[in-house]
């Protein structure tokens, strides 16, 4: 399967506890190709979900921030809907992931299958990627997969880093 079928999703939510999507990112496996919206709290979000400093502090997005320049959730999902569509959509976390997609649009703008990261961590280590910005998270998994994982030809860590750098700074998150 070539690696541009294949694509990796990560969700920033504004309570890891019933909480509601803030930033959804998307990488894919060759790391040539992504986007990341960040998500417009929908009428009734602030008072029917939580919102934790917790979870604010760890990706850095405030209410403001997404008032301000987020998009609304329905044109979020047709993003996603498009983007991803014919892609394997992979996320370390679907259980989580996809709950927050479904409140952007149900059923969710695109299905999600499990991703491990092997060599994640090392990678991560290696970069100045930045943790819990959804980007970012799904950049370090099409980097893992690249290196280490079930694509037919393997980039060399250093490379799989370069793109990712490359990619995220073009999406704007640097």
């Amino acid at each position: 399967m070539p690696t541009d079928a294949i694509a990796f999703l990560d969700v920033e939510a504004s309570s890891l506890s019933h909480g509601f999507p803030l930033e959804v990112a998307w990488c894919s496996a060759d790391l040539l190709h992504g986007a990341s919206y960040l998500v417009r709290p929908a009428p009734g979000w602030l008072d029917r979900f939580a919102w934790t400093r917790e979870a604010e502090a760890l990706h850095g997005l405030t209410r403001e921030r997404v008032a301000a320049e987020g998009l609304p959730a329905d044109e979020v999902a047709d993003r996603l809907a498009a983007d991803l569509a014919g892609r394997i959509v992979r996320s370390d976390n679907p259980s989580f992931d996809g709950g927050w997609l479904r409140l952007l649009r149900d059923p969710p703008p695109v299905a999600l299958d499990h991703a491990t990261a092997p060599g994640g961590p090392a990678l991560g280590a290696k970069s100045d990627l930045t943790p819990h910005r959804a980007l970012d998270d799904a950049v370090l998994l099409a980097m893992a997969f690249a290196s280490f994982g079930d694509g037919a030809a393997p980039l060399p860590p250093e490379e799989a880093l370069t793109r990712g750098h490359a990619l995220v700074a073009r999406c704007g998150r640097r």
